[in-house]
């Protein structure tokens, strides 16, 4: 029993190599080209600079914060070490 769907195949492959060479010097295959794709941006992407530093800022003051307590947490177990010598 022979398999039509095999044969199929090769032919439709056959067909596929037939195209991409037109002749021995303009082979071209482009079944892996990558392409550029340079997409514009929608207004959500566009970020406005006002609320960009302002975010920057904020998060700037959070780990002003977070350094100044972590300070103060080492400086009063140093302190503690210290006191019960």
């Amino acid at each position: 029993m022979t398999d039509n769907h095999g044969e199929k195949t090769s032919i439709e492959e056959k067909n596929i190599n037939e195209e991409n060479y037109q002749n021995e010097d303009g082979y071209v295959d482009n079944s892996l080209a990558l392409v550029p794709l340079d997409l514009p941006k929608t207004a959500d992407q566009i970020l406005d600079p006002a609320i960009l530093d302002s975010t920057v800022k904020e998060v700037l003051d959070a780990l002003r914060h977070a350094k100044e307590k972590l300070q103060r947490s080492m400086d009063s177990r140093h302190m503690f070490t210290i006191a019960s010598r």
